[in-house]
């Protein structure tokens, strides 16, 4: 999901006719801002024990697509010798899980181990919306770059592993499938999905290896659980903010699944430089917006 988080005085030298009309210019201003659905895409939380990981890496603002270029070139950045890349693979994943669970389960938040090693390691990356296709195809392009032995595994059988020290080495985990029908069944398996990260994270370092990992999922999940949540970034990720207290403007292109997600906290319209509109109310509190002409696909909204 696309969240776009703002506080914004906007200009415009248009007469209202109506309250409608200023209600159609806020959602065009929004939705341009607010960039792209993210049903083909996936988080991707990135560590490693390498300190100058990313370091030149660019800052990534809500709604930026990561591209296969850009997610291959911050893997090849800083990379240690002989390189290990170890992925922690899910079924399902999106960046409101990381919200959701930390907003709604507090101490007992599932994924407190991640949140961890995301505060502790000596680099970490958040990737908000990489597409997945770009996620399944990491092996075929490491092969093609170099003779990279990959492994791949489930949660159950880590253990058996074995790396060639010949060879860069990508592993693949795939963690327990989370039962999305279920939210208690959900969060009891986020958790032990987290806790099994901690260990094999832990393990690798306790063992003095150099490596790069990567949390994500085959795809994204397609339901936002709670919308009480600011969307956050870098290391604040699994962070909650209670300045933001409307519900969003929810458009969901003629779906039951949302396509633009739009934050505001106060939005407010000048007429001619003089008339100050407060449109925060009719937009958020009582939805008055007409969306019906919104639509998404992949790439683009409009």
């Amino acid at each position: 999901m696309t969240y776009l988080a703002l506080r914004d005085h906007s200009s415009s030298s248009f007469l209202p006719a109506d309250m409608q009309l200023l209600s159609w210019l806020l959602l065009l201003f929004c939705i341009c801002a607010s960039g792209v659905n993210s049903l083909s895409h996936v988080p991707v939380l990135l560590w490693s024990t390498e300190s100058s990981a990313w370091s030149l890496a660019p800052i990534v603002n809500a709604g930026h697509i990561t591209s296969g270029h850009e997610f291959y070139k911050l893997l090849e950045e800083d990379a240690p010798k002989p390189k290990l890349i170890v992925m922690f693979l899910q079924d399902t994943l999106s960046i409101d899980d990381f919200t959701y669970y930390s907003t709604v389960y507090g101490n007992e938040n599932p994924l407190q181990n991640v949140q961890h090693i995301l505060d502790t390691s000596p680099s970490s990356l958040i990737l908000p919306s990489v597409d997945k296709k770009t996620v399944g195809n990491l092996p075929n392009y490491l092969k093609k770059q170099d003779d990279w032995n990959i492994v791949d595994v489930d949660h159950l059988n880590v253990s058996s592993l074995e790396m060639n020290k010949d060879k860069p080495n990508l592993i693949i985990i795939r963690l327990q499938s989370i039962p999305r029908s279920n939210e208690k069944s959900a969060a009891k398996v986020f958790g032990e999905n987290d806790k099994h990260i901690g260990r094999i994270t832990r393990k690798l370092k306790n063992h003095g290896f150099h490596f790069t990992a990567i949390y994500t999922g085959v795809k994204p999940s397609k339901v936002v659980k709670s919308f009480d949540m600011v969307y956050k970034t870098g290391r604040e990720l699994l962070a909650t903010d209670s300045t933001v207290s409307y519900t969003p403007l929810n458009v969901t292109n003629g779906s039951d699944v949302s396509c633009i997600l739009i934050y505001a906290t106060q939005f407010i319209i000048t007429v001619n430089k003089s008339l100050e509109l407060d449109l925060t109310n009719i937009t958020f509190e009582v939805p008055s917006v007409d969306t019906s002409s919104s639509e998404c696909s992949a790439s683009n909204t409009t």
